[in-house]
């Protein structure tokens, strides 16, 4: 009779700790799809910037400015270390 009940509480143990596993594994299954979503999103990011820099230096190559009319082009994107687009002049 004794070993039936250590068996059986054995086998209780056993079914919790699996259950613990499935949720441990669930959790962290969440946390890597956010994290990968927003290495998708930064990656996007940098592909947009990519393409901007490519596009800019383009039209700096095709118009064959001087060092100075590029590097001013080049400079009213820079903001914080982010490229962005150009923006036009707002009038106030």
């Amino acid at each position: 009779m004794r070993k039936k009940e250590q068996n059986k509480t054995a086998a209780t143990r056993y079914r919790q700790k699996k259950k613990m596993e499935a949720a441990l594994s669930a959790s962290r299954m969440q946390e890597l799809e956010l994290e990968k979503n927003n290495l998708e999103k930064q990656e996007e990011d940098l592909r947009r910037q990519i393409k901007m820099v490519k596009q800019l230096l383009r039209e700096i190559v095709s118009k064959k400015p001087n060092k100075a009319t590029a590097a001013s082009s080049i400079s009213k994107i820079k903001t914080n270390g982010s490229i962005r687009a150009p923006q036009k002049a707002r009038r106030k």
